[in-house]
């Protein structure tokens, strides 16, 4: 059967053996360039299972522990399993979760919780089997309790959903405990990515030569080296390598280049960090601070008019600084920050985003306000 001879692959880790005996036979018969271009990008991949919601996982995966058990230690089970479970356990809870009342939901999740740590309180008892603790659904089992509940006062209580873990730590179903959520350009799915490189020489057909499946929360950013060094690895390097934003920045550029030899093409994209924001308006306030603080005769009165959704600040310039002025807050003007720069007559203008003034840059609160 096909589907047996794909479980050995996987039970073996053997599932690119015959992906690459084709890539490397096509390559010998003339179907690669050497040293061409090749090109990568991502997408998604559906997990094959149910995506579970809240008051479906938590039950299902208690009974998904308690089916294993009965399979591996039906004596031991029957001895204190509860009588009470086997009616509330018995069939999948998606198929009587609509039963359940919105109000009673919380009430029935933390009688759940009450019975999986009752359950893994008893796995852990010196007389039960000892390794019953480590089947793959009691681990499971623990692993989602740890993340649903916690105690309170010698109480079991539910977490509320704002302070669960990150996506790419938390589990979403006990049947598929690899499978998360991963979003991108605004498409979100339940299940992996895997990341595809190909050919794209003109005259040439173009073929796959890497496979690469991933968490589908992980960073196309760090998929760019390990694509690198599988091609690297079966010879297969190209010369010219195609990305979109998300494999590429400047580092990759260079190390691309240096370590393979390989010419990383693609946009590379802003830094968007709240690190790198910091610093560039750190950087105008400081230029702007600068120009107020000159000891002139005339003083620098500033102004602040909102309008919309920008400030617009009008300074008073003596004529003979506005050059000195305008050399200062030059660099400026590349800052998204910084809208436009104007000069009437003795006046300078600078129109800025209103939410430029949230980050405190080292300046007062009476500062921010008045512009001094």
């Amino acid at each position: 059967m096909l589907s047996e001879f794909r479980t050995r692959l996987i039970e073996h880790q053997a599932e690119h053996r015959l992906f690459e005996l084709l890539v490397e036979k096509l390559s010998e018969q003339g179907y690669l360039k050497k040293r061409g271009s090749q090109r990568t990008d991502s997408t998604h991949v559906l997990a094959a299972v149910h995506r579970y919601h809240r008051v479906e996982l938590l039950p299902e995966t208690l009974r998904a522990a308690l089916n294993e058990l009965a399979e591996q230690a039906p004596e031991w089970l029957q001895q204190w399993v509860p009588v009470d479970w086997f009616k509330r356990y018995e069939r999948r809870i998606e198929e009587s979760r609509l039963a359940i009342k919105k109000e009673e939901q919380e009430a029935f999740l933390e009688q759940v919780g009450r019975d999986g740590s009752q359950l893994l309180s008893m796995l852990y008892q010196d007389e039960t089997p000892p390794l019953l603790a480590y089947l793959p659904q009691v681990q499971i089992l623990r692993q989602i309790w740890v993340q649903h509940f916690f105690w309170e006062e010698g109480q079991l209580r539910l977490r509320n959903k704002d302070i669960l873990p990150p996506a790419h730590l938390t589990l979403r179903s006990p049947y598929d405990p690899q499978a998360h959520i991963g979003r991108k350009g605004g498409f979100s799915w339940y299940g992996y990515k895997v990341h595809l490189s190909e050919t794209c020489d003109p005259e040439y057909p173009h073929l796959i030569t890497c496979v690469q499946t991933t968490d589908a929360t992980a960073s196309d950013m760090k998929q760019t080296q390990v694509v690198h060094e599988d091609l690297s690895r079966r010879h297969l390097l190209p010369q010219t390598h195609l990305v979109d934003a998300g494999y590429v920045d400047a580092g990759l550029i260079v190390e691309s280049r240096e370590r393979y030899g390989v010419e990383l093409l693609g946009p590379v994209s802003r830094n968007n960090q709240w690190q790198a924001r910091s610093l560039e308006k750190a950087m105008i306030c400081q230029d702007l601070r600068w120009i107020l603080r000159q000891k002139r005769p005339r003083a620098h009165k500033a102004t602040r008019v909102s309008i919309g959704r920008a400030y617009v600040i009008s300074m008073d310039i003596p004529s003979s600084t506005f050059a000195l002025t305008r050399k200062r807050v030059a660099s400026a003007l590349a800052v998204p920050c910084v809208l436009v720069l104007k000069r009437n007559p003795g006046v300078c203008l600078f129109v800025l985003k209103r939410n430029f003034f949230s980050f405190n840059a080292d300046v007062s609160s009476k500062k921010q306000r008045n512009f001094r």
